[in-house]
This record gives C-alpha cells, sequence and structure tokens, in this order.
C-alpha cells in the first residue's frame, strides 16, 4: 500500500543526479604516465639547475616539464626562478596560477599569498596616454603592441628599463626610454604631431585646363599660330616645353607653400623627467 508512495522520491533522487552529472564538467584528461615520467625527470633537472645558480636553464626546463605535466611545484618553481631573473610580473602570475590549483586547506597557499604580496610591492606601474590621438596610432612597450583599450589605465611592469614607441600615419613618430626603479608609478602623455613635410599632391584636371589655358595665351610665339599648318597647338614643340617650364613653377611654388605652413619650432616630449629613484626594496 505504501509502494506507490516511495518510489516517487526515490524517482526524484535519480533525476536530480543524472542532471549533476550532465551539468557538472567532465575531469580533464589525464597526462599521459609517459609523459609525467619524463616531466617529473626535468623537474629534478631544474632543481639541480637552481642551486647552482643557472636560473635561465632552470627556467626552460620547467617550461618544458610544465608542458608535459600541469603539477603546483612545477609552476612554484618556475614562479621563484622568475622572481631571480627580475622577471616579476610573470612570477606573480604563476604564483596566482598555484594558488588556484592548491586545496583551500593547503598551507602553501599562506606562502602562495604572502609571495604575491611581497611582489606586488617591488612590480612598477606604467600608465600611457596618447591625448587627441590620431586615427591608426601604435604604441608599443618593449616591442609589444598594446591594445588600445589598455591605454589610461596602468600596466605592472618589471623595474629597469623599458623602450616606450608611439607611432600614426602621416606623424612623426615617438621614441623614448624609460627607467623604472622598483615600486614607482608614472603616467607618461605620447603626443604626436603632425609630419613636418607631406608629399606633392597630383595635379587636377583644372590645374592642367590653367596651364593649358595660360601657355596658349601668353607664351606663344608672335609668328606661331595654332592654326597655320591645320594641326592643334599641342603639336608645337614650344607647347610642351612651356608645359615644363610653368607646371615646374607651379609645383615648386606648392611645395613652398606646404613647407611654410606645416613646419614650426620643434618641441621637447612631455611627460616630465625620466624615473630614476624611487620605490621600495
Amino acid at each position: 500500500m505504501y509502494r506507490p508512495l516511495l518510489l516517487v522520491p526515490l524517482t526524484l533522487l535519480a533525476l536530480a543526479s543524472v542532471a549533476r552529472a550532465q551539468s557538472s564538467p567532465p575531469d580533464p584528461p589525464a597526462d599521459d604516465a609517459s609523459d609525467v615520467a619524463v616531466a617529473r625527470a626535468l623537474f629534478g633537472d631544474a632543481r639541480a639547475q637552481i642551486e647552482a645558480g643557472r636560473f635561465a636553464e632552470a627556467e626552460a626546463t620547467l617550461v618544458r616539464a610544465l608542458a608535459l605535466h600541469d603539477a603546483p611545484s612545477i609552476r612554484w618553481n618556475l614562479a621563484l626562478t622568475r622572481a631571480q631573473r627580475g622577471r616579476l610580473v610573470e612570477a606573480r602570475e604563476a604564483l596566482r596560477a598555484v594558488r588556484r590549483q592548491l586545496d583551500p586547506r593547503d598551507p602553501r597557499r599562506a606562502d602562495a599569498d604572502a609571495r604575491i604580496a611581497a611582489l606586488g610591492e617591488r612590480i612598477a606601474e606604467l600608465t600611457l596616454v596618447t591625448p587627441d590621438a590620431p586615427e591608426g596610432v601604435v604604441v608599443r612597450v618593449d616591442g609589444e603592441t598594446l591594445h588600445p583599450a589598455a591605454l589610461g589605465f596602468p600596466r605592472p611592469v618589471d623595474p629597469g628599463a623599458h623602450r616606450i614607441t608611439a607611432t600614426a600615419p602621416g606623424h612623426e613618430p615617438v621614441e623614448l626610454v624609460l627607467e623604472l626603479a622598483e615600486g614607482a608609478s608614472r603616467r607618461l602623455e605620447l603626443t604626436l604631431r603632425p609630419s613636418a613635410t607631406a608629399p606633392t599632391p597630383p595635379p587636377t584636371p583644372a590645374l592642367e585646363a590653367r596651364v593649358r589655358a595660360a601657355v596658349e595665351s601668353t607664351v606663344a610665339p608672335a609668328n606661331a599660330s595654332p592654326t597655320d599648318d591645320g594641326g592643334d597647338v599641342t603639336d608645337e614643340w614650344w607647347f610642351w616645353t612651356a608645359i615644363g617650364s610653368v607646371g615646374a613653377g607651379l609645383i615648386a611654388g606648392a611645395i613652398a607653400i606646404v613647407v611654410a605652413e606645416t613646419s614650426g619650432p620643434a618641441h621637447d616630449l612631455p611627460g616630465g623627467p625620466i624615473e630614476t629613484s624611487g620605490g621600495c626594496e
């Protein structure tokens, strides 16, 4: 008599279990056992290289090991190696990745938090601004192109020297080297000015008609007539000689006007003196 009532909760429980199984993401595939063995051997080599102070070699070895097997111990040592090489931004990101992999009860999370905070105090910040930026402006830091959305916001950078460039079509390029101390923060405006010279535009049909009219009315020889032999004036030698002379004069005048309008006194790049001190250890 009570069996139908018992079947209802059991059915609901089964359906809920199926729904959870379908909504949960599948477990990532396990690494190949041979790859894990190679990664373990590479990790041992990297530890020996770290103890010997060969941090560049250790970093390359750990990157290879990480490609084969993603383990917190590999990322942890990769972060410490990059910090030793002065690549603080990458080291902090590697430690953050380690923290996400660790169990919340793992005591290493507290150590990771402390190291992340310490690196944050040493990392410098650079804010690049392009006021009245022309169309097509491209800003690069150490050869890396910045996304336009990143301009105007603090960008974490490693302490040291950084090469900054800004280019845009029809504008003079901006290039400078900025030195940042640990923990320093700088805001730099990159102002691009129009180029001092511009290409001479090609002659328009209206200009050609004006030249032709001027030649026919003023420079034709007194004893010559366009209809002397029944031919067109463009068949006469003097017509094309005059065309060249008048055209050269007009082009020279146009260039002089363009240079006069676009030339101006040179200006120093805004942004103040280069940061050479400050920050904390």
